[in-house]
């Protein structure tokens, strides 16, 4: 089972909205709970790791012809090759799939390239070929990069930073090298094959 959620950059939440109008937004307020709202937007519950099992197997038994059927699995029972920890089931390519639903590809930044790493500053990359700058931020307390976005190791993930090119260019010019600031200057970076941009992440 795979869930739409969507990252809104604008106020980095977390969310996705089934047909019957209930809505789901993970880690808010960078905690750890999935804040369930109902259908009259009013009323709604902060659901615990526990719960959220059931409501997923309750999503699966409703709307398995959206999203398909959830599948998790126990310790005994992953795969021998398996070194990822896929509990919560897998894309129909084999990937993983993290506790809430997402696709390993989504997570990991495949659908964005990555222009550089920098530690203590962030990621610069791009998911358009070099038409719109963004910034994935470092995280201090854990000495390593945030991810896509807010996730079990880091619910408190900020999300997104867009940048302007001039500005970027000027503060990082000490760490990219001229083909890096040619392909920003004319937006020739590779595109992934994929753009996530307007139905994962939503600027």
């Amino acid at each position: 089972m795979i869930l739409p959620w969507k990252n809104y950059l604008q106020t980095n939440e977390v969310s996705f909205e089934l047909p019957n109008g209930i809505k789901y937004i993970a880690y808010p307020d960078g905690d750890y709970t999935i804040k369930k709202i109902h259908k009259d937007g009013k009323t709604g519950e902060r659901l615990n790791e526990s719960q959220w099992e059931l409501e997923k197997q309750w999503i699966s038994d409703n709307f398995s012809d959206i999203y398909g059927v959830y599948e998790p699995c126990t310790h005994d029972e992953l795969e021998p090759d398996d070194d990822k920890g896929c509990y919560f089931g897998k894309t129909e390519n084999g990937l993983y799939l993290d506790r809430i639903q997402r696709r390993e590809e989504w997570m990991d930044n495949r659908y964005t390239h990555q222009i550089k790493r920098i530690p203590n500053w962030g990621i610069l990359h791009t998911p358009d070929g070099g038409d719109t700058l963004y910034k994935i931020e470092w995280c201090e307390s854990r000495g390593e990069f945030y991810n896509l976005m807010r996730c079990d190791v880091f619910p408190e993930n900020p999300g997104w930073k867009k940048l302007d090119k001039a500005e970027a260019l000027i503060e990082l010019n000490d760490y990219l090298s001229f083909d890096d600031i040619q392909a920003i200057e004319n937006k020739t970076f590779p595109k992934p094959q994929k753009n996530i941009i307007g139905t994962v992440v939503i600027p």
